[in-house]
């Protein structure tokens, strides 16, 4: 237990810091925004690239997963959309309902966990994850949101000009073809690619603000147990069934999609006709029990 503790406590900590900082006035909502553009268009991207290319190919690419972690997206949505009848969401709170249940924020939250539990081998898988997680979370939030609706450009923005996908697809590029990096630019991305997690867990603890706790908070409970427990459960419930126990890949799917609700929900859902208040609420309740959540399938997967 006090493993699993010096594993998760770390994360939140450095999270309750952002919380802090912002508080205290140390930080403003200027950096917050500069920070997130910054970890977005360049400190994630390098962090992406360099742990990919980094690792050999064999080791950190396991297609029955990633097939896994499709269908494992595909039926929650089923499921979060049969939850969202039942508590006779309108409309636009049911399309915020299901991508609070699905979206995962696996930059910010899943990356830096996996990393502080496993290394620097969890850390390329959850990467590799990654790469395929995000085209496929991106096109079916615009999907749920906006229905038949959906703009084709934004499909092509989304997937295609996302520099999370570019920067993940390079490295998988060079890990597949066995590029080697000269030393000095590895050495380059290793500095740069260190300011990643740090600083991300900072922008995302500040941005917890509970004063925006809006909303149904039985459907934002309802919203955090599906994607906090019901999304890993699916991945880890057919690896025991299947192979009676996990590897370290398997252990790292299984965190991999226990993240809490991601921050950039609420941007879609504010631009896309959704419920602003669920999603903000979604991505505070989830955020907060993923601490809990992390606790317990650490313990789980011991």
């Amino acid at each position: 237990m006090l493993n699993i503790l010096s594993t998760v406590l770390p994360v939140f900590v450095v999270l309750l810091a952002g919380w802090i900082l912002k508080g205290i006035r140390l930080i403003d909502e200027d950096f917050i925004n500069t920070s997130n553009k910054v970890i977005f268009y360049f400190f994630l991207p390098v962090l992406l690239f360099y742990k990919i290319s980094s690792s050999h190919w064999a080791d950190v690419f396991y297609l029955p997963n990633i097939i896994l972690m499709y269908i494992a997206v595909i039926i929650v949505i089923l499921l979060s959309y049969s939850v969202a009848r039942w508590q006779s969401l309108k409309p636009g709170e049911k399309s915020t309902f299901v991508m609070t249940s699905f979206r995962g924020n696996v930059a910010y939250i899943g990356l830096p966990v996996c990393y502080y539990a496993w290394g620097d081998t969890a850390l390329a898988l959850a990467s590799i994850y990654m790469a395929f997680y995000t085209p496929l979370v991106n096109i079916l939030s615009v999907l749920v949101m906006k229905g038949q609706k959906a703009d084709s450009a934004l499909f092509v923005r989304e997937v295609f000009l996302n520099p999370l996908i570019l920067s993940a697809v390079l490295g998988i590029m060079f890990s597949f073809l066995n590029i080697k990096l000269p030393l000095f630019i590895k050495n380059s991305l290793d500095i740069m690619s260190g300011v990643t997690m740090p600083l991300s867990l900072i922008a995302i603890g500040a941005t917890m603000d509970f004063r925006r706790l809006l909303g149904n908070r039985a459907v934002l409970f309802l919203s955090s147990m599906i994607k906090l427990l019901v999304m890993p459960f699916l991945v880890f419930g057919y690896f025991m069934l299947s192979r009676g126990g996990l590897v370290l890949a398997d252990k790292v799917l299984v965190i991999f999609l226990a993240c809490p609700t991601a921050v950039v929900t609420y941007i879609v859902a504010a631009g896309m006709e959704g419920d602003e208040d669920l999603a903000s609420g979604a991505i505070i309740i989830s955020t907060v029990l993923s601490f809990f959540a992390f606790i317990m399938w650490f313990n789980i997967l011991q």
